[in-house]
């Protein structure tokens, strides 16, 4: 059994789609038997189907300065949308960005409507439509520091209700969690690094057609506001985030547009893509 005592699960267990508490309890002993071993996340997302009932789960290993690692992934999509995010996507993709850039850890939903907590641009919601979800709800826990566990959840059609008990059960089994993971991670020392050099440099190949998109034709401003578009910032938050008036901030947005004969966020994501292609 994991360290982590029963009172860490709060009253919310009892909403939860898995049943009753011993059972909850059960499955994480279960769980912690497989610590170390190679089936331990397919283990894991079992427990979280059977608990949550999601349509498509994918297991990421996120470290700095690396392209993310899939440690496991069913369901919706294909080793194609994988292929697109490993190549890059990844850069916009809002709990990449929650964890590498702003250092959040927890769990947060990502939806097309104003239940989502956090943004997505409409260049990233692009690739995630295409998945044919409506919600996601994502974990980021911290193994150590720089080194984060991201556990993605995919929905189809759920409703709000739904949404909420399956992120009440999530919030209470959290540190429960993040106990047995970091356990399995010391035990199996973190799978196999064999391919670090790699992902760094891929990492730095695909952070280098972000950081110099446009770099040809924008100004250094402008760049910095094409930059902001893609991760879906509004002129407003633009504005915010660089110390500007909204009024600068919309006049860069329309340059960076003009210059790069763009009609919005959408085309300048196809743009970005076509770009990542070429490296």
């Amino acid at each position: 059994m994991t360290d982590a005592p029963a009172a860490l699960l709060t009253d919310r267990i009892a909403v939860s789609l898995s049943g009753e508490l011993q059972e909850v309890l059960d499955a994480f002993s279960n769980l912690h038997g497989l610590v170390g071993e190679a089936g331990f996340y397919p283990r894991l997302a079992d427990f979280f189907d059977k608990a949550i009932g999601y349509d498509a789960v994918s297991i990421f290993e996120f470290r700095r300065d690396l392209q993310p690692r899939v440690l496991f992934a069913q369901g919706i999509g294909t080793d194609g949308d994988l292929k697109k995010y490993l190549g890059g996507l990844y850069l916009l993709d809002p709990y990449f960005d929650l964890y590498e850039n702003q250092g959040q850890t927890g769990f947060f939903r990502l939806q097309d409507d104003d239940q989502s907590d956090v943004d997505m641009s409409e260049a990233y919601k692009k690739y995630w439509q295409s998945l044919a979800l409506s919600s996601e709800i994502g974990g980021l826990l911290e193994l150590r520091p720089g080194h984060c566990l991201h556990l993605s959840f995919m929905f189809g059609e759920r409703g709000a209700d739904q949404l909420d008990r399956v992120g009440a059960f999530l919030e209470a089994v959290e540190k429960m969690t993040l106990t047995l993971c970091r356990s399995h991670q010391s035990a199996a020392r973190d799978s196999d690094d064999s391919d670090q050099v790699d992902r760094r440099q891929i990492h730095a190949a695909v952070s280098s057609v972000l950081r110099n998109f446009g770099a040809d034709l924008l100004t250094a401003r402008e760049q910095e506001v094409a930059h902001q578009l893609l991760k879906g910032q509004s002129a407003k938050s633009i504005a915010r985030h660089l110390d500007i008036s909204p009024g600068t901030a919309s006049i860069h947005r329309s340059n960076v547009y003009q210059k790069l004969g763009v009609m919005g966020q959408g085309d300048l994501f196809s743009l970005f893509l076509s770009e990542l292609t070429k490296r």
